[in-house]
């Protein structure tokens, strides 16, 4: 569950993604149907491990993955932090680079 794949995803609607991501990395994604409306998931691209790739899609949004003996569960967060406090915790590709941040377009 931990190796590390190659992820590709545009910016789009959440449960896109989050479907997409459990397909690719045959991780279970728990998350509750309201925590995912009306969200859009982070663009990515390169490799990463599952842990990394889920917290990647899930940049800029109110949720935070969290590891389970199943997979991983979504949990609503409320942002806080600084930026620098925030680029601290990008997601680290598996070649050490940090995630790219890019606008979320309206839908």
């Amino acid at each position: 569950m931990d190796i590390p794949g190659r992820y590709d995803a545009e910016t789009r609607r959440l449960d896109e993604a989050l479907q997409d991501f459990a397909h690719n990395s045959g991780c279970f994604v728990h998350v509750l149907p309201d925590q995912e409306r009306g969200q859009s998931a982070h663009w990515i691209h390169g490799r990463y491990r599952p842990a990394d790739a889920l917290a990647a899609l899930l940049e800029g949004t109110s949720l935070r993955a969290v590891r389970t003996s199943e997979g991983f569960r979504l949990e609503s967060v409320t942002p806080t932090g600084t930026s620098s406090d925030q680029d601290a915790r990008k997601p680290a590709q598996t070649d050490g680079s940090k995630a790219q941040p890019t606008s979320h377009l309206a839908r």
